[in-house]
């Protein structure tokens, strides 16, 4: 519709905008911390660094400061972001790489400087432990819901015993959470608990 309200924030609008900030001196590309994620079609080995470059010209920069695997689960490689078939169900990946082919990619991105920093999303206990037991470089840091209904407190206690960034994302509450029980009240929302 063109309104401000409903305008997306798209890689061509950052490029753009960082790209004059960058140029014009205002900010230094070091001041600013870039953080990316790997989609769910790139997961096998031989896809992770085409991915990365892809964001990397998109946002018109030369290193993202932190990458994460977006999701411990592989959809099926192609164009379409949410590969689905004919009922409308995700499409996996027929041969869904292990956590060591696409950890060991992410690792190279480092190695090659097109990243300072990898971490992980939405992964659980036994997969973080696995990645750790594999992980020539551990991950940086892990991003999770978590919030006062969903606390994740056995991954914290995981990500800082092992030295793990716990990021949280809906730190006040997620009311579309699937992991919300009908009981529980909504907080932080325009009506206080």
């Amino acid at each position: 519709t063109g309104t401000d309200a409903k305008r997306r924030l798209t890689p061509e609008l950052v490029s753009t905008q960082s790209t004059g900030v960058f140029s014009e001196g205002d900010v230094k590309r070091e001041d600013v911390f870039v953080t990316s994620k790997l989609w769910n079609i790139f997961h096998r080995g031989e896809d992770v660094e085409a991915a990365c470059d892809k964001t990397l010209n998109d946002l018109q920069l030369k290193y993202l400061d932190l990458y994460l695997i977006h999701w411990p689960v592989a959809l099926q490689p192609g164009d379409n972001l949410f590969p689905m078939d004919k009922d409308g169900k995700f499409l996996m990946d027929s041969k869904t790489p292990p956590f060591s082919e696409t950890w060991a990619a992410m690792e190279k991105l480092v190695e090659s400087g097109k990243c300072k920093n990898i971490g992980l999303s939405n992964f659980n206990v036994e997969q973080i432990k696995e990645i750790l037991s594999l992980a020539k470089i551990k991950p940086g840091c892990l991003q999770v819901e978590s919030h006062p209904h969903l606390p994740n407190l056995e991954l914290l206690k995981l990500c800082k015993e092992h030295g793990i960034s716990f990021v949280s994302y809906s730190p006040l509450g997620n009311p579309g959470s699937a992991f919300r029980r009908p009981e529980q009240k909504i907080c932080f929302t325009r009506k206080l608990c």
